[in-house]
């Protein structure tokens, strides 16, 4: 018999142990990164996490010497710096302002406006400008350059509130103030 056609065991177990040798490195080396991979992940998330509470947090100290205005019949509430005050005209409509001329700002700083109208929002467009709705982003009010936010009180059909915040945008403290304005219940 001729040895030359069938295969030697010795060379099959060596081709064997050769691709098991290349393999398993790699097999090992996969697992290993892929293990440090799913574990600085985790790190990240556990820290992007604890990061996020941290700044929660710091935003409500933040303001911690500040006062809150509330206003349950409309259902807001904002806060305000404690030396700042609050007045509220007959019509209801609120203002928020520093009681003394900030010399640095425009006409003394003026003040942080709200009002709130009993009508949903798209009515209450169509009231100030029925030829040119959803163009309100700017007003002046005695001379002052404005900003105004508007806000919707549902978040369904039956809108019933359109919510006014007026405020000077180059006022830091206009801007830290409208941060805090929030819906209660």
């Amino acid at each position: 018999m001729d040895n030359e056609n069938f295969p030697h065991p010795n060379k099959q177990a060596k081709s064997s142990r050769h691709a098991v040798m290349i393999v398993l490195p790699v097999l090992i080396t996969a697992i290993i990164v892929g293990g440090v991979y799913a574990w600085q992940k985790s790190i990240l998330n556990q820290t992007e996490q604890s990061l996020q509470t941290e700044i929660s947090t710091l935003q409500k100290q933040v303001h911690v010497d500040w006062k809150t205005y509330t206003n349950n019949e409309m259902g807001y509430s904002i806060q305000y710096p404690s030396d700042w005050r609050v007045d509220q005209n007959d019509y209801g409509q609120v203002f928020i302002s520093y009681p003394k001329f900030r010399a640095e700002l425009f006409q003394g700083g003026g003040s942080v406006e709200i009002s709130v109208e009993n009508m949903p929002f798209k009515q209450w467009i169509k009231d100030k400008d029925p030829e040119t709705p959803y163009d309100f982003d700017y007003s002046e009010g005695m001379g002052a350059p404005k900003s105004m936010m508007i806000f919707n009180s549902a978040q369904n059909e039956r809108i019933d509130k359109t919510y006014i915040v007026q405020f000077d945008e180059t006022d830091k403290k206009h801007l830290e103030i409208i941060k805090t304005f929030e819906f209660i219940d």
